[in-house]
This record gives C-alpha cells, sequence and structure tokens, in this order.
C-alpha cells in the first residue's frame, strides 16, 4: 500500500538522509494527506564511518539531532513518487547537541552536512525547506584528550528561510527563550546568521550569543 506505514518510514527516513547527510530512525510515522507527516521518535547522526569521535562512535554520541515529534508539510503527490518535496519542517521541544573536535577543530554538525550528497539531479529539483525550532534545548561541547566537555544547554527558538536570491544559502533568526516557573518567554536576546549550505560557511552576530559560541569554535 502506498501510504503503509512502512513505506512512509524509509521515505522520511531516505529525506532525511539526503537533506542532513547524516544517519537517520525514526520510531513511528503518521500520515495525513492535508498537513504531511508527523513523524514520531526522531534521530539524526553524525555516520558511523569514519569515526568523528573514536573514543565513543555509539549512536548517542554520535546524535545531533533529536526530537519527539518533527512535523514535515508535502507536497502530497510527492508521496507517491516515493521523492518527497518538503517545504517546510516543524520541531517542538528538539534536542540539538553540537560538538567541536579540539584536536583540528571538525564540528559535528560539518562532518555531518559535508555528507550531504550532490548530483545534478538533486541541484535541478532540490529547494531547501523553511524550518522551524521551537523551544529546541541547544547543547555545545568540546572533545579533546580527556573527552567530552561543555557548559549547560541553552533553550532557542530559531526559524531557518531559504535565501531569495540564493537557493543553497539559509537566513537564520534565533531567539533565547527565558524560563520562569511555569512561564515561557523570547528574552529579547536575538540575532541573525546566513548559512550557505554548499560551503557550510556562516557569517552574522548575535548579541549576548557569538557566532563562536553557538558553533563552539575552538
Amino acid at each position: 500500500r502506498m501510504t503503509s506505514e512502512t513505506r512512509l518510514r524509509i521515505y522520511a527516513e531516505a529525506w532525511l538522509e539526503n537533506f542532513t547527510g547524516g544517519d537517520a530512525e525514526i520510531e513511528r510515522v503518521e500520515f495525513d494527506l492535508f498537513r504531511g507527516l508527523t513523524l514520531v521518535g526522531v534521530t539524526v547522526a553524525v555516520p558511523e564511518d569514519p569515526p568523528f569521535d573514536p573514543g565513543d562512535n555509539s549512536l548517542a554520541a554520535r546524535t545531533i539531532f533529536r526530537s519527539s515529534t518533527l512535523f514535515l508539510r508535502l507536497r502530497p503527490l510527492s508521496v507517491i513518487t516515493g521523492q518527497l518535496v518538503v517545504p517546510e519542517v516543524v520541531a517542538v521541544e528538539p534536542e540539538l547537541t553540537l560538538v567541536r573536535r579540539s584536536s583540528d577543530g571538525l564540528g559535528n554538525w560539518e562532518a555531518m552536512l559535508s555528507r550531504r550528497p550532490r548530483t545534478p539531479q538533486r541541484e535541478a529539483t532540490w529547494n531547501l525547506p523553511r524550518i522551524r525550532l521551537k523551544n529546541a534545548r541547544l547543547g555545545q561541547y568540546r572533545i579533546d584528550e580527556t573527552g567530552r566537555s561543555g557548559g549547560s544547554p541553552q533553550v532557542i527558538y530559531a526559524e531557518a528561510q531559504p535565501d531569495d536570491v540564493d537557493s543553497s544559502d539559509y537566513q537564520v533568526s534565533i531567539t533565547k527563550v527565558m524560563h520562569s516557573g511555569r512561564d515561557t518567554a523570547a528574552s529579547g536576546e536575538s540575532g541573525n546568521l546566513d548559512i550557505d549550505m554548499n560551503t557550510l560557511a556562516v557569517t552574522g552576530r548575535l548579541p549576548t550569543m557569538t557566532i563562536e559560541e553557538l558553533l563552539f569554535t575552538a
């Protein structure tokens, strides 16, 4: 059956791996013709080979993105072909883990995104989706000879929009979120980044969270 959960999970994992360059696992998929796919239990990790951290190549250590629920808005007919077309991605309370190796300065996100496939067919048909991360927990760590170290995770709201001029670029707005008891509110501390998805070059600066802090540059 074209919309069987097994088939849809394979399609969704393939889309995530094509988009991120990582290894994707999804526990369950729910499909709505008018809304799209709801992915339950999503994990995206740096590929196993070559190991990013030779000291710990487990799935937990390689994981960059984890979300209990991830929503993919679809062009409905793309389900028929299996080549999903996804204009928008929304995650609520996902976990982002950014790790920087002290030995060579490479980030796990760079190691993963550099594995994104580039083919003539992809370049002709692929469009970057709009991405919204609500109340995302961002953890930043460093790996050196003593192991992994880092500070407390920060909660952020992030939105990435494809650039109107250059379709390979993202314009990203990030706002720090403050929690006070039962209340959750944007702190007003925000800024913008530009990310070239081909070269992985990042430009921009945030008022209280510099690019170096955000990407944990050594």
